[in-house]
């Protein structure tokens, strides 16, 4: 199947879940310049996607190949006959001030550029780039962390990010093989970014060195693989979301100011509801914040009548059992 093929049938899909999504209506695509964005705003233009605004953030991480990397968008995107809105934020000085990696301040200021962005360009939605060996590494990397099955489920095609804006990954059944074929066949020319290369990144390891890795001792594709393995997970983990998200309807158990009421129903349920019956009501309460398999476990524990009373829990809270319920607890609260 071709990469136009594979991207109108994940547009279709897309257009399906969001019925206000439209090739006329503005939307924002994210281009860095490089191989990946420039094969989905040019594949996109070619099946009549007419009201795509580009945001371009400069990352000032790579001196004046970044400020070259903005000036080739903008030009790109001046012969395409589009807008292109571009911003300069220095992430490394970010990174240092609020003391976090450099990863994370990039994801962050990444974030906040495409809110603005789609907050002037009255939209919500982000089409990005990410392809199947991006969703391979993503995968690979959550099993190595001991994910559970959501973990695998890697990323999404279509996701919200909690302030409105809809981020949309049509290639995410692509190939980079199939990607480079497009390049070629259409003579594109783009960016090649520099820190791709090095090893600073975890993803990058993962691509760069772990799965050519894998690849020569399995003697196949494992991308391939992984994402296969996650579709898979995908559809088991929406049913069982699906039917623990019933059950705690039915018990009444998303009770905001009361705790989480353990019912004798609760008791017995089985741990692949139990564990996302919590993670419901954590979500529901705005409690979810760092929250993984280790903790789902251990606060499963907590329903069992001889189970702990009180566990830790990320960012100075704790989670206590008392009259039959389960609190959230703060730091601050404490006397």
């Amino acid at each position: 199947m071709s990469l136009l093929t594979e991207l109108q049938s994940a547009l279709e899909k897309l257009r399906a879940q969001h019925t206000d999504l439209t090739p006329e209506a503005p939307v924002l695509i994210g281009v860095s310049g490089g191989r990946d964005s420039v094969v989905l705003l040019c594949a996109m233009v070619s099946l009549g996607w007419k009201g795509l605004v580009v945001g371009h953030l400069n990352h000032a991480l790579r001196g004046r190949e970044s400020g070259q990397d903005a000036a080739f968008v903008k030009r790109l995107t001046t012969r395409l006959g589009m807008r292109c809105e571009t911003r300069k934020v220095e992430v490394q000085r970010v990174a240092a001030q609020r003391k976090i990696s450099l990863e994370l301040a990039a994801r962050e200021v990444r974030e906040k550029f495409f809110e603005s962005l789609a907050s002037m360009v009255e939209t919500r939605f982000l089409f990005l780039a990410h392809h199947a060996d991006d969703q391979a590494e993503t995968i690979l990397g959550n099993l190595c962390r001991g994910t559970a099955l959501r973990g695998m489920r890697g990323i999404n095609l279509s996701a919200e990010t909690g302030r409105g804006l809809v981020k949309l990954r049509p290639l995410l059944n692509v190939t980079r093989v199939e990607i480079d074929a497009y390049v070629e066949e259409n003579k594109l020319i783009y960016r090649e970014d520099g820190s791709n290369a090095l090893g600073s990144f975890r993803r990058n390891r993962l691509r760069n060195e772990v799965l050519p890795l894998l690849n020569e001792v399995l003697d196949r594709d494992v991308s391939t693989m992984l994402v296969r393995a996650g579709a898979a997970a995908s559809r088991d983990d929406e049913f069982l979301h699906g039917q623990a998200m019933e059950f705690a309807e039915e018990e009444g158990l998303l009770l905001a100011d009361g705790g989480l009421k353990i019912t004798t129903r609760l008791q017995k349920l089985h741990g692949a509801l139990l564990s996302r019956v919590i993670d419901i009501w954590l979500r529901h309460i705005d409690q979810a914040r760092g929250i993984g398999n280790h903790e789902l476990e251990s606060a499963m524990s907590m329903i069992k009548p001889d189970g702990p009373a009180k566990i830790n829990l990320p960012g100075d809270r704790w989670l206590r059992r008392k009259a039959k319920r389960l609190f959230v607890e703060h730091l601050i609260d404490q006397p």
